[in-house]
């Protein structure tokens, strides 16, 4: 999984990390009930990002049939799509299987 996120010291970097090595840091106080979707607070797996800025992954529909993911940032309660996002098939065969 590819995607731009912001730093503690106010810069972006850009993260090449696999979507299982993320899961395996996630907490059950990370997962988000959405309407029709399911969200995996990532913050957890970086270090370098501050406190005041969350990313969620949002899947929709994984205990079907997965249709949609997408990344969102949250900052002083205002949300932003997530720039240079990008998720393999097999990432998201693995989100499935992590909610199997």
């Amino acid at each position: 999984m590819q995607f731009l996120f912001y730093r503690t010291n106010g810069t972006y970097g850009t993260t090449n990390t696999n979507v299982r090595d993320i899961l395996e840091e996630v907490q059950p106080d990370d997962i988000l009930d959405g309407l029709d979707c399911v969200g995996i607070k990532v913050n957890r797996y970086f270090e370098t990002m501050p406190e005041n800025v969350s990313y969620v992954l949002w899947v929709c529909d994984p205990l079907t049939e997965i249709k949609k993911v997408f990344m969102k940032m949250y900052k002083n309660g205002k949300e932003d799509t997530v720039e240079d996002f990008k998720i393999s098939p097999d990432e998201v065969r693995a989100i499935a299987d992590y909610f199997s």
